[in-house]
């Protein structure tokens, strides 16, 4: 019996199937007017409202702006990175 003697298609699709993995990401900016923390916690809970399997995260560049009354408004621009889901039916 040689080492191909074991092969199962199933088998090797469902191994093929858990090696193939992609990733996408999405650039948002999150804000807050109490600190940059709260700006990318709140970019965060709002791509998880619509995005699944959020993986990892970013910071890019932080920001502010002044309103006329002196009051900052803190912007934090976030990529959220996330796995792509797929029919495992089609491979």
């Amino acid at each position: 019996m040689g080492m191909y003697s074991t092969y199962n298609p199933k088998n090797f699709k469902q191994r093929l199937t858990s090696l193939i993995m992609v990733y996408k990401y999405i650039e948002i900016v999150g804000t807050s007017d109490t600190n940059i923390t709260d700006a990318v916690n709140n970019a965060f809970k709002e791509a998880s409202k619509t995005v699944k399997n959020i993986q990892w995260g970013e910071l890019g560049k932080v920001t502010f702006r002044v309103s006329g009354e002196q009051k900052i408004e803190y912007q934090a621009e976030v990529k959220i990175g996330f796995k792509i889901e797929r029919n495992d039916n089609l491979v």
